[in-house]
């Protein structure tokens, strides 16, 4: 198949897609801007070359999908509004979900998303909601550029957890972060507040990170820091010790506990 495996026209609306199944094809469901109230559950859309689902308009809602090979797995485009993703599962390709600029009213929950090669989730709509999902792999597991809130989210294995860029406030909490190299990465000038979170990485927080609550900030559990190798463990404590002082000179020390190198490391 070359072109999109399903399309809806000018102002369909009320439109229930149940147990669709796409296999290749341009994008494997495209919504067009002035398309409102369409559900697809329970549907898989497999190897297209430009996106799983290419999601416009109005009041549309994703449930139990299922999307992999793809270039991006969820597309939501410019000017998008009150789009609900539930238990999205994308696995493979280039990037789980993306979102543009000008989108609003997005909420994900239960989003799955394993082995991309480059970012899990990359948003740029505002007051995003993202809760109970899970992302395995990738460069980054969310990139976010509009004010967010992440709650009860797990990412792992990913070379960076969460990078925000955001000049409005991102909030994550409740959230666990294993990852390689950064845990939190927040650029100058984007507010980020973390509460109650487990962050463990080789550089747990770069940039200035506002906590409330309980924060476990250190480095990854044993079984990556085995694969990871002794000589960036020590370059990783350097780095940690060097951001505790700075943050004690600015007066805002975090609580923190380094776990012991693994046996036999010097």
């Amino acid at each position: 198949m070359t072109s999109d495996s399903v399309f809806t026209h000018v102002h369909s609306t009320g439109i229930v897609l149940d147990g669709v199944r796409t296999i290749g094809g341009s994008r494997g469901l495209v919504t067009e801007k002035s398309t409102s109230g369409l559900e697809a559950r329970n549907s898989t859309f497999t190897g297209a070359r430009v996106a799983g689902a290419s999601i416009d308009g109005a009041g549309i809602a994703l449930s139990g999908v299922q999307i992999s090979a793809v270039r991006s797995g969820v597309r939501v485009e410019r000017g998008a509004h009150d789009i609900r993703l539930t238990d999205v599962a994308v696995t493979g390709g280039q990037d789980g979900l993306v979102t543009a600029p000008a989108t609003t009213g997005l909420v994900v929950s239960g989003l799955t998303v394993t082995d991309v090669g480059a970012d899990g989730v990359r948003t740029f709509s505002p007051d995003a909601r993202i809760t109970g999902s899970t992302i395995t792999g990738g460069t980054t597991g969310i990139d976010v550029a509009a004010g967010t809130t992440i709650t009860n989210t797990t990412i792992t294995g990913a070379e960076e957890g969460i990078h925000s860029r955001s000049p409005d406030p991102v909030h994550a909490a409740g959230i666990t972060v294993d990852t390689v190299e950064l845990g939190v990465n927040i650029a100058p000038g984007s507010p980020f507040l973390l509460t109650d979170s487990n962050v463990h990485a080789l550089e747990s927080v770069r940039g200035q990170v506002d906590q409330i609550g309980t924060n476990d900030l250190s480095l990854p559990p044993l079984n990556l820091l085995g694969a990871i190798g002794v000589p960036l463990v020590v370059l990783a404590i350097v780095l940690e010790e060097l951001h505790t002082a700075r943050q004690r000179r600015m007066g805002t020390a975090p609580g923190r506990r380094r776990p012991p190198l693994p046996a036999g490391a010097s």
